[in-house]
């Protein structure tokens, strides 16, 4: 279990330039606080650092809008995102004045369900993940001034395009026929190159569980020169490299009909 001294000597070793500090609000919604690392010590572990509450929808009025946030260590992680090297701490939310958890905090309430649970012995582990959804465009625009406020989402994929819209784009892969397509027909999207590319590109390298795919290849390229993925193979877990799967669509056509 990570400590507040291995943040800080993770912190050197990345080289990172600030810490956001993390939590949710009772909506679910994330909030962040950003400091320079040169704010980042020990003592914020142990201390906590005070911020107004009162902005938070659904917590505490403005003449009692002081609260404390605790880091906590184990969940540091560096934000693939930023610009600038960040690391992301997720954050306990606790009264400034007894440092007990808020009670409007969702991840004090969810440590306080999970005690229940393992009190009425109901289960020793529980499990929570997010559902997440995202959408690809060729291009988004908005305006937000007071005469013209609105925004227009553009993508190949969509019905109104004609096909000399589509001239000058390459051929990413099947065009997807009218709406309602998103889910049933995914396999033949013009994004099913966007996913696969994705998906294999970030899987565990099979030599190296630690590192992906695609930081193996720029690894690599680092000591052969330019490299790029060309093909990927398929091997059965635990058979060996000789037992490789040739027809992998078949296989599952099997499966399906058993």
């Amino acid at each position: 279990m990570a400590t507040a001294a291995d943040v800080l000597k993770m912190i050197q070793e990345k080289e990172v330039k600030f810490v956001d500090l993390r939590f949710t609000d009772p909506r679910g919604k994330w909030q962040h606080v950003t400091f320079d690392i040169g704010m980042i010590d020990e003592e914020i572990f142990a201390e906590g650092t005070m911020f107004d509450g009162s902005s938070i929808a659904g917590w505490k009025a403005i003449n009692e809008s002081d609260m404390c946030l605790m880091p906590d260590p184990v969940t540091a992680t560096i934000d693939p995102f930023f610009a600038e090297t960040t690391m992301v701490i997720t954050c306990d939310v606790l009264e400034p004045t007894t440092g007990e958890p808020y009670n409007r905090d969702p991840r004090g309430i969810a440590k306080k369900a999970m005690a229940h649970m393992k009190s009425q012995g109901v289960g020793d582990t529980c499990f929570f993940g997010p559902e997440a959804e995202f959408f690809v465009f060729d291009d988004v625009r908005f305006k937000s001034d007071p005469y013209n406020t609105g925004f227009v989402l553009d993508s190949i994929e969509l019905p109104p395009h004609r096909e000399d819209d589509l001239a000058d784009v390459p051929p990413a892969g099947v065009k997807m026929a009218g709406p309602n397509g998103d889910h049933a027909k995914i396999v033949e999207s013009g994004l099913k190159t966007y996913y696969k590319e994705v998906c294999l590109l970030e899987q565990p390298f099979v030599k190296d569980p630690d590192m992906t795919v695609a930081k193996y290849v720029e690894e690599s390229a680092k000591q052969l020169g330019a490299m790029e993925v060309v093909k990927f193979v398929r091997f059965e877990k635990g058979e060996g490299i000789e037992k490789k799967q040739e027809d992998f669509a078949a296989e599952v056509a099997k499966a399906l009909q058993g």
